[in-house]
């Protein structure tokens, strides 16, 4: 997990090590879990031991479906453990153990739920009632395993090492109300407006110490901005899932509950541009202030957050074609439109990074221009088909550019650290097995360019480092990929409805 947080450079085979890393060392830990005895199966180290993987796997590009199966074995083995049960009530916990058992509690439902809500699917415990699962308001100096009574716990005013997961536990409840409104054939809107004011209630409430805004509690390390970032998007996930689910929803079709739904739109559409507007912290020249390692740094975010900014554009298109169809002001779709198209450039950006999909940024681009074309406008099937050229020309521009070094100012001149060389042993054998890389030779400048006046310079699949598919597939785009019979092409020759594509 520390490389997505961390570019420092190891010496030695570097990138066989982080192969290693990736692949193989998870694969050891699981099969490490999997030959566990029952005694150490129940150990709260292996359970956190489990936790860490999951998380790992999450932030390696794991299947939705398989994380969500993975949470719910995870909740059930807590649950196994007894972590469900108020520590206070347990006789022969000592009082590091009992803080412990309520943090980890926390983390496993906090995972479930967010599975959960990927996928679509239930969480193992619907409800959570108990105040238990709410951690103390301490820095984790302030006892250990010898302590023989905790501390008092800190006002949620006082910073602490511990003060993120003690406001999203207390939220947690709530959350989980709110997404089991959605689980009913036919939700209920009133019930909806009822638990989603509570999640709005839980926002509201979050101390100023982890306010975003210039004051001393202000972030000043990456470290600080990502987790009051994060907190926030996990606040808002389960509202935007709520509200999109009710707005969508049968009832959403009497037109006694259009007030409701014109409501719920609204919230939507507020907590949608919030999520949207985290991506202005996140560019290079902002993270360069607070961090040594911007790249890392950004790589991460959207790792975290990518599928959240692509529903917040999304929502921000159906408000869009609202303006258009219902007249509303034009200064309102022109900022949704900014906001769409500031989203879309941030992944233009980014094309080169790993996690990066090509099809996500066409797919914001034509549904964006979908929104803002009239359906009754005769040209419009050769605009959206511009709409995708034009995209497609601009990640490639951006692919085929040199990275060249830019200067930012840094807070700090300390280097990044070079980490030092795994066991030889252990290199050898990965260099052993490791197969070697192929090196792909192209030639940007004997492609078609009538469409991409670009002045490539030589040996350009360089500049792709490790996506050398990426290379060979941007090499052979050429001007007439557009086949009259493709159904992608938005021409005449093909019977799909575009207009519903998208949605």
């Amino acid at each position: 997990m520390a490389y997505h947080m961390d570019d420092a450079k190891q010496v030695g085979e570097d990138a066989n090590h982080r192969k290693y890393l990736k692949e193989d060392a998870m694969d050891l830990i699981q099969a490490w879990l999997d030959e566990l005895g029952r005694k150490q199966r129940t150990e709260l180290s292996t359970l956190q031991v489990d936790v860490l993987l999951l998380l790992s796997r999450h932030l390696r590009g794991s299947q939705p479906e398989q994380l969500w199966s993975a949470t719910g074995a995870l909740v059930r083995s807590a649950m196994t453990m007894g972590l469900n049960v108020d520590p206070a009530s347990v006789k022969g916990i000592n009082p590091y153990m009992a803080e412990m058992r309520r943090r980890v509690w926390a983390t496993i439902l906090e995972v479930d739920l967010q599975a959960s809500m990927f996928c679509g699917m239930p969480l193992v415990i619907p409800e959570l009632n108990s105040s238990s699962v709410i951690p103390s308001n301490l820095d984790d100096t302030q006892f250990d395993e010898t302590s023989t009574i905790l501390p008092i716990s800190q006002p949620n005013h006082v910073y602490t090492d511990s003060l993120f997961q003690v406001v999203l536990a207390a939220s947690l409840p709530q959350r989980m109300k709110a997404l089991s409104v959605i689980r009913h054939s036919t939700p209920d809107i009133q019930d909806g407006i009822k638990f989603g004011g509570k999640v709005e209630e839980c926002l509201l409430r979050k101390p100023q110490a982890m306010s975003l805004h210039d004051n001393d509690e202000a972030p000043r390390d990456g470290g600080s901005l990502i987790h009051r970032v994060f907190l926030d998007i996990y606040m808002r996930r389960p509202l935007i899932r709520l509200y999109m689910a009710l707005i969508h929803g049968p009832q959403a079709q009497i037109s006694a509950n259009e007030s409701l739904i014109a409501e719920l739109e609204q919230h939507c559409l507020e907590s949608s541009r919030v999520i949207l507007s985290y991506q202005d912290l996140y560019t290079i020249p902002a993270l360069a202030t607070v961090t040594t390692s911007p790249w890392a740094q950004q790589n991460f975010f959207y790792n975290a957050c990518g599928l959240d900014f692509r529903w917040a554009a999304l929502t921000l298109c159906q408000e869009i074609r609202q303006c258009y169809e219902l007249n509303k002001p034009k200064a309102l779709a022109l900022n949704l439109v900014r906001a769409v198209e500031t989203t879309i450039s941030y992944l233009i950006n980014r094309i080169e990074q790993k996690g990066t999909d090509i099809k996500d940024i066409v797919f914001l681009a034509l549904v964006l221009q979908s929104v803002q074309t009239p359906t009754t406008a005769p040209d419009r099937p050769q605009i959206l088909q511009q709409t995708v050229k034009k995209t497609l020309s601009t990640c490639r521009e951006k692919l085929l550019q040199p990275l060249l070094p830019i200067d930012h100012p840094h807070p700090l001149t300390v280097q990044p650290a070079k980490r030092t060389s795994i066991d030889a042993t252990l290199t050898a054998s990965i260099q052993s097995t490791a197969t070697p890389p192929t090196n792909l030779q192209t030639d940007p400048l004997s492609m078609s360019d009538s469409m991409f006046p670009l002045n490539l310079p030589a040996g350009t699949e360089q500049y792709f480092g490790d996506l050398s598919e990426l290379a060979v597939e941007y090499n052979a785009f050429q001007p007439g990929v557009f086949d009259p019979n493709d159904a992608f092409n938005f021409n005449f020759a093909q019977p799909q409805n575009y207009e519903t594509m998208w949605q």
